[in-house]
């Protein structure tokens, strides 16, 4: 399923998701280059936590742009 189903099929909670939904589709189809860095008006990420069953541990990564852990 690409980015656009994903975010289309998503079912808001509230009349802000609604919104940001809207928004988000609208920038995917007017910008091809919606996943790259390239574009300077903006693009999607994603993050997420990585924890073990016990949430005992996580996995951090270095970011080598920003010089930090995350």
């Amino acid at each position: 399923m690409s980015l656009w189903d994903t975010i289309r099929n998503y079912k808001p909670v509230n009349p802000q998701e609604e919104h940001d939904r809207k928004q988000m589709l609208e920038f995917i189809e007017h910008n091809g280059d919606y996943l790259e860095r390239k574009n300077l008006t903006g693009h999607f990420t994603a993050s997420m936590w990585t924890v073990n069953k016990a949430r005992t541990k996580t996995l951090m990564a270095y970011h080598n742009i920003y010089d930090s852990w995350a």
